[in-house]
């Protein structure tokens, strides 16, 4: 890399275009904790559970932003945009320091209405710690993100029936999150921002042993969310009451394994498959980063020892074309896009120790 000398710290060198931009970025992160749990019966069927965890999140940030020019020879040169070291620009101290101390809390009863069945009820705080996107030509103010805080609410319940070969869980919810951090492109610049956002929603799970050697499970999982405010691709615009990117509203899961004891080891079949309504993969919800409703469909035979262990296995067997990433870059012309991989074939072997 070549910096010219012609160059003033935190300033950007006009005259000359802008060309492709380095960013040399330095994050010192410094975290610890404390945490405790205490389980009591208050009955001989009711149960409370607490815990508290108390977490610091030190970060300090040196980020030196240089553009990257072509002379008329086609040499590349340097111009510094900004220097966010602390102790080299005394005006931007306030930027680079991370100073963070947070709670996170549980409380949870458990009450048990017979042998088999446990219902619950919980609330969970938890935060993620803010950060900074030191991305390519990106403002000062846009560098930091703020903490998010979640609190999570949910009731449920643990069951087993049919002479314990059959298990139910299923459970409600509800998330509040305070800033939560988006992930959205303001202009051609990648940036986490906060917005509150809420979700609701239920999940559902069977578990049946209908016989020996066989095991099936059903899955099943619903959620209505929103996101108040995410900035769109152009700046100044957004997208207001958002979903949350890869959170479709419905989705099932399906697994069928049967197994039989053969030479002192366990030979097995397995399908399995999920289906997904459609979903958003982008905070903004651009329509290009809407993924249609897909099923997958997988299977495999195993055969297992004490020791070792050989799979041969298939995945996307109904080579379901779907989309697992998309950043629409729409100010530069194009999509960034990554597909989940089509239908493919393989073997796994593992020995254990």
């Amino acid at each position: 890399d070549s910096v010219t000398a012609n160059t003033v710290e935190g300033i950007v060198i006009t005259g000359s275009p802008l060309g492709l931009i380095r960013s040399d970025i330095d994050i010192q992160s410094t975290n610890w904790s404390l945490f405790g749990q205490v389980e009591y019966d208050l009955t001989n069927a009711l149960t409370v559970i607490a815990g508290l965890r108390w977490s610091q999140d030190d970060k300090d940030l040196e980020f030196t932003q240089v553009s990257r020019n072509m002379d008329d020879q086609g040499i590349p040169s340097g111009s510094l945009l900004f220097d966010l070291d602390v102790e080299a620009v005394g005006a931007f101290d306030d930027v680079p320091t991370i100073d963070y101390g947070d709670f996170a809390a549980r409380l949870q009863l458990n009450l048990r209405t017979g042998d088999d069945t446990l219902w619950f009820a919980s609330w969970n705080r938890g935060m993620k710690g803010g950060n900074w996107t030191a991305a390519a030509a990106i403002g000062i103010d846009e560098l930091q993100h703020d903490e998010e805080v979640l609190n999570s609410f949910e009731v449920g319940v643990k069951t087993s029936f049919a002479d314990g070969t059959a298990r139910l869980n299923a459970t409600v919810f509800y998330y509040d999150y305070e800033d939560y951090q988006a992930f959205s492109l303001t202009g051609l610049t990648p940036a986490v921002t906060n917005s509150d956002a809420t979700a609701n929603g239920g999940e559902i799970e069977l578990f049946w042993t209908p016989g020996e050697g066989w095991d099936i499970v059903l899955g099943a999982a619903f959620i209505d969310s929103e996101v108040d405010f995410v900035p769109a691709v152009f700046p100044g615009s957004g997208t207001s009451d958002a979903e949350l990117p890869q959170a479709p509203s419905t989705s099932f899961n399906v697994l069928v394994r049967k197994a039989w004891n053969l030479g002192g080891g366990e030979l097995a079949l397995q399908v399995d498959g999920n289906w997904n309504d459609e979903q958003f993969l982008e905070g903004t919800n651009s329509l290009v980063s809407l993924q249609d409703s897909y099923f997958v469909g997988n299977a495999s035979v195993s055969y297992a020892t004490e020791n070792w262990t050989v799979i041969a296995w298939g995945k996307n067997l109904n080579d379901e074309e779907y989309l697992l990433y998309n950043l629409d870059i729409g100010l530069a012309g194009f999509i960034e896009q990554v597909y989940a991989p089509p239908r493919h074939w393989g073997a796994t072997v593992r020995y254990h120790f």
